[in-house]
């Protein structure tokens, strides 16, 4: 878990590939008479997803091939084909996770499995990662976050 800097927000990484972000409750809009409890409180979820880098060559779309098919089918020269299937791997524990210091709300996440050896930054706005940093692919990822003077990530 990770609070922003302004502690109105956590950040919580998952085994299960998932990061959540929980704001903090309003108190006076919560009531702990009879249980602390609160359904169907509101976050935002992301999952992690393999990016373009890491799929298969031949799971890449080529736009100009892509552009031919469509001028196809539009022809009748090229039936629909079933919805193709992309690659993606499962989702894998994320180790650690922090806010970015700047405004945009952005984070950056480690993860195990089949996503180690990167740092991702990634996007609550966005469905795969903006951003992939590599790091020394054998290393356990225990501890993440900004120096003091903010321009370093421990």
């Amino acid at each position: 878990m990770k609070w922003s800097a302004d502690s109105n927000k956590v950040l919580v990484c998952c085994k299960n590939g998932y990061v959540y972000e929980i704001e903090k409750p309003n108190l006076a809009n919560v009531n702990t008479k009879d249980s602390y409890l609160i359904a169907d409180y509101p976050m935002r979820a992301f999952k992690i997803k393999m990016m373009e880098f890491q799929m298969k060559k031949n799971q890449k779309k080529d736009e100009e091939e892509e552009e031919k098919k469509r001028r196809m089918r539009l022809r009748g020269e090229l039936k629909d084909e079933a919805l193709e299937v992309e690659e993606d791997w499962d989702p894998e524990p994320l180790t650690r996770v922090c806010y970015m210091n700047d405004e945009s709300g952005n984070f950056l996440v480690g993860a195990s499995g089949l996503y180690k050896g990167y740092y991702y930054l990634c996007s609550f706005s966005q469905e795969r990662p903006l951003k992939a940093l590599p790091m020394f692919p054998d290393i356990a990822l225990t501890y993440m976050a900004f120096s003091a003077s903010n321009d370093l990530l421990i």
